[in-house]
């Protein structure tokens, strides 16, 4: 029987501790190998827009450092990143909305964010391994994709769904596709933007990116799938993990 705690935090999911498959037929990284991973917990959904603008202007955050801003482009043509908002007024750039996944940052700025939100809440929070990411996504069995063995694209945002990107275009609020939900019931794991993980490709300083998003096909979108990126992405957002402590607040 899992134990899992009475009471958290309503943005963090529990993923409970032991064995999961890593690796295998869809992994261009490892062979098929069984891993054994503590519990922990996860964001429900990925860091958003206005949470990380939050951070940007805290004085014991960003303190609106240029290296930590969020910087996007809007079209595959772009020569230029474009600040995600105006740094006077706070007012994001036509495109982007609050409720969007905060893209546009390096891995740093991402575990920068972290530990803000370490110091505030008092507890470990740091960027999950590629490892926890993917037990989030597939749970103990293994399934392909965070919603089960078979992928259906109309209900994730991905390049085949052509009803979401007409609709949303490059991104879509966190919790706009319900049906794109892990079995642990974390959300956004298959399509929108791609996430940051802490774990980097062996031999290298790349860190892994796991995945699909509105830019790319579903080819991305398998759990044991990692990608790269050689810079600055305007699909790769971030959800953050919280160690094993127990986070349940007294009455």
């Amino acid at each position: 029987m899992i134990d899992i705690p009475a009471r958290t935090d309503d943005d963090l999911i529990f993923i409970p501790g032991g064995s999961t498959e890593i690796g295998g037929e869809h992994s261009q990284i490892y062979r098929k190998h069984t891993t054994i991973l503590n519990s922990y917990y996860i964001k429900k959904y990925e860091v958003t827009f206005n949470e990380y603008k939050k951070f940007w202007y805290a004085e014991d955050g960003a303190n609106k450092h240029d290296a930590l801003m969020s910087k996007v482009q809007f079209h595959a043509s772009d020569r230029s990143y474009y600040s995600a908002w105006n740094i006077q007024t706070g007012e994001f750039r036509e495109g982007i909305q609050g409720n969007y996944p905060v893209v546009g940052i390096t891995p740093e700025a991402a575990k920068a964010y972290c530990s803000w939100v370490s110091k505030h809440m008092g507890v470990n929070v740091r960027l999950p391994t590629a490892d926890e990411w993917q037990k989030a996504a597939q749970g103990m069995r293994a399934q392909n994709y965070p919603t089960g063995d078979e992928l259906d694209t109309m209900n994730v945002h991905i390049y085949e769904n052509y009803q979401a990107r007409r609709r949303f275009a490059l991104w879509s609020p966190v919790d706009a596709f319900k049906r794109d939900v892990s079995i642990y019931g974390v959300r956004g794991l298959t399509g929108n933007v791609r996430e940051w993980t802490s774990t980097r490709f062996p031999g290298t300083r790349t860190h892994q990116v796991k995945g699909c998003s509105a830019f790319l096909s579903s080819r991305f979108a398998y759990c044991a799938y990692s990608s790269d990126t050689p810079v600055i992405p305007s699909d790769v957002g971030f959800r953050f993990v919280v160690d094993e402590q127990i986070i349940n607040q007294e009455d």
